[in-house]
């Protein structure tokens, strides 16, 4: 009894994300976003569009889209650069909204 693990409290589930499939969508506003931040400075001329952000960082981003709740959740991806975070999340927020509860949609109407 003195060495029972003490319980985790239960995290509250997250929302889910819409499968819109608006990944190719998704693909080509985080190119957009690259190449405008790659024009943006000039010191990265001689690297190209790479060094601001991988195409397998997009990649990540896309195949982990339905699970980026948070703008930190974007800045944990590998290869996402810390000053772009909060555009990615908001084109991911975008094109895949996050679904709403079920169960307030379906109550029914107070009686009077």
């Amino acid at each position: 009894s003195v060495n029972q693990p003490v319980p985790k409290p239960r995290k509250k589930p997250r929302a889910l994300r819409s499968k819109t499939g608006n990944e190719d969508s998704l693909k080509q506003k985080l190119r957009e976003l690259r190449d405008l931040e790659y024009k943006r400075r000039p010191e990265l001329a001689f690297f190209g569009p790479q060094a601001v952000m991988t195409c397998d960082s997009i990649d990540r981003v896309i195949k982990g889209c339905h699970k980026l709740h948070t703008r930190e959740d974007v800045a944990a991806v590998k290869g996402v650069p810390l000053n772009m975070s909060e555009r990615i999340f908001q084109v991911v927020d975008n094109l895949f909204p996050e679904k709403t509860s079920q169960t307030q949609r379906h109550r029914r109407p107070l009686q009077n």
